[in-house]
């Protein structure tokens, strides 16, 4: 009797602790694989420093796709931003492109993004979490450029499908004091061609 017991026990916990495995299994760069595809982006930029100030307009594209493997899995996820730049009032207008590397950092347990600007000398590390119940990928970095430090965070909310998110960026300047936040970035990312990615939350 106490054998039998004992093995209905190991067959009733066994899919528990199958279950238990897949759900501590470790984040990995392609737990992001929504981002791959092409995005057509638009967005409006403030002047935090003069509320007054006329925003700047940014239209352009991300294309984004894996790059890199460790031992079969994609190691990075590439985004390449080309944006135009236009001031409002005016008529200037630039061009500016900027590249983004996502990644799973082992060694410091979490998802990281690092930028450079094609316009702007300094590179940033960012901090990346993701909420699968809201879709929401929140990024936190500081800009440091001599004695001025500067922190943001920003959020990519997703809609159902993963077709679609909105973006918002909110920074708190030195000149600032240390709880205040203004919005710095409003906008909006469409996808317009999706490649074929199993690891994508859409898909599942």
């Amino acid at each position: 009797m106490g054998k039998q017991f004992l093995a209905g026990v190991v067959i009733v916990l066994a899919p528990v602790a199958v279950l238990s495995q897949a759900q501590s299994r470790s984040p990995k760069t392609a737990d992001l694989g929504f981002l791959i595809g092409t995005w057509k982006l638009t967005a409006v930029h403030f002047d935090t420093a003069d509320p007054k100030a006329a925003a700047r307009q940014e239209t352009g594209t991300k294309a984004c796709r894996y790059a890199l493997e460790t031992a079969g899995e994609p190691a990075y996820i590439v985004c390449e931003n080309s944006s135009i730049y236009r001031s409002s009032g005016e008529g200037e207008e630039s061009h500016e492109a900027y590249v983004e590397y996502l990644n799973y950092n082992p060694h410091v347990e979490a998802f990281e993004k690092t930028n450079f600007f094609s316009s702007f000398p300094v590179k940033v590390i960012e901090r990346v979490t993701f909420d699968a119940a809201t879709r929401t990928l929140e990024i936190r970095g500081r800009v440091e450029v001599g004695n001025s430090v500067d922190s943001y965070v920003e959020y990519w909310r997703f809609d159902a499908g993963y077709s679609a998110f909105d973006r918002e960026a909110l920074i708190n300047r030195s000149s600032m004091p240390m709880t205040e936040y203004r919005r710095i970035v409003s906008g909006r990312n469409v996808r317009v061609a999706r490649e074929v990615d199993p690891a994508a939350p859409a898909s599942r």
